[in-house]
């Protein structure tokens, strides 16, 4: 994925360019933990969601915290 597609995914998901290189960190290593069976594929995904979600709910709270609005189109 290269920096032009994280930027344009990071926007869309409301999430900054580092925290989308975080999710895709952890995105390699639970498909490595697939990979070597320390975890049942069937629960990978929701492992990734509750990951994704958990890092987008604390760019909100920091956004929130630096007094940013969350769409700025007003």
């Amino acid at each position: 994925m290269n920096d032009s597609n994280k930027e344009q995914l990071a926007a869309k998901l409301e999430i900054t360019k580092r925290g989308l290189e975080l999710i895709v960190q952890e995105s390699k290593r639970i498909q490595e933990l697939v990979y070597h069976n320390d975890v049942d594929p069937y629960y990978a995904l929701p492992l990734l969601v509750d990951y994704i979600v958990a890092t987008h709910s604390k760019v909100e709270k920091t956004n929130e915290f630096l007094g940013k609005e969350k769409n700025p189109k007003a």
